[in-house]
């Protein structure tokens, strides 16, 4: 049986799904029934454990190769493409993936770590989660800001990748989805496949919710033990009534404006972040 041999490690809140959405409308790409099963990763996610330092949520290993085989019923493209970003934070994701397929590829995609920082901060606000106003909480000792900080970091989820994929690792800046002919060379010559993209990625709208104590409770239950072992028929209507309630009860969230002194700083942060993706790859941030 032909494996998944495409996968969008990372990096969180840098384009993942624009990526997997444009390669997925193409006739040599077939995504499955999950973009983000999570399935090589063991860890648990922050749900399960209260801590900062967990991504938020667990990874599927304990549910076996038959049920991830089953999210793929369709194998008659020369790639079979998955995108989940929990592999970019597990460290033993790498290994579990070339333990199933050596001869997978791997894509990432970049930015400004800063960036990635606050649209991580804002799309976790987006769920309900409490915390203090970026301003604030981009000067603070607050956990999670660390957990953000540790998911820019990227040459050290790079490096362990290269040890076992080498030349099989794209390296991509969230500003190449926004040029779909440069990018349409670039992904053919890295999958040898003739591939055109007809269209570029549109950026997000940032949201919040109007209650946020709604929305927190709403997301608890999506993640739930109860939900995540649901028949996936179930999973898949649960999704489309909870996309429906977020255009009820989210708004356009307001920008907050932080001080440049901060920002800098923090950028100065990922110094040695930004040498090794121009010297590796070519990539300046």
């Amino acid at each position: 049986m032909k494996k998944v041999n495409l996968f969008i490690a990372g990096f969180s809140k840098c384009g993942t799904t624009s990526l997997y959405d444009l390669l997925v409308a193409s006739k040599s790409v077939r995504g499955g029934q999950s973009k983000e099963p999570g399935y090589f990763s063991a860890v648990k996610g922050r749900i399960d454990t209260g801590s900062d330092k967990d991504w938020s949520m667990g990874g599927t290993y304990y549910k076996g190769q038959e049920w991830y085989d089953a999210l793929f019923p369709k194998r008659d493209a020369p790639y079979l493409l998955e995108a989940s970003t929990i592999y970019g934070f597990d460290t033993e994701s790498p290994g579990l993936i070339h333990d199933y397929n050596k001869e997978a590829r791997i894509i990432f995609i970049v930015r400004d770590p800063y960036d990635r920082i606050e649209s991580h901060y804002y799309q976790e606000k987006k769920t309900g989660r409490e915390l203090p106003n970026f301003h604030l909480f981009v000067e603070s000792d607050h956990p999670r800001l660390a957990f953000y900080k540790d998911q820019s970091r990227y040459e050290r989820v790079l490096q362990n990748y290269k040890h076992f994929f080498n030349d099989q690792i794209l390296v991509l800046h969230q500003k190449q989805l926004t040029q779909p002919d440069d990018l349409s060379v670039i992904l053919s010559e890295f999958l040898g496949i003739n591939l055109s993209l007809s269209e570029s990625v549109r950026s997000n709208k940032r949201m919040e919710p109007r209650f946020p104590a709604l929305k927190k409770a709403l997301i608890s239950f999506e993640r739930s033990r109860f939900a995540r072992q649901s028949p996936r028929w179930i999973q898949r209507l649960g999704s489309i009534i909870f996309r429906f309630v977020d255009r009820l009860i989210l708004k356009k969230a307001g920008k907050t404006e932080v001080n440049p002194l901060i920002k800098n700083k923090l950028r100065a942060e990922f110094q040695a972040t930004a040498n090794y993706l121009q010297k590796n790859y070519s990539i300046k941030l």
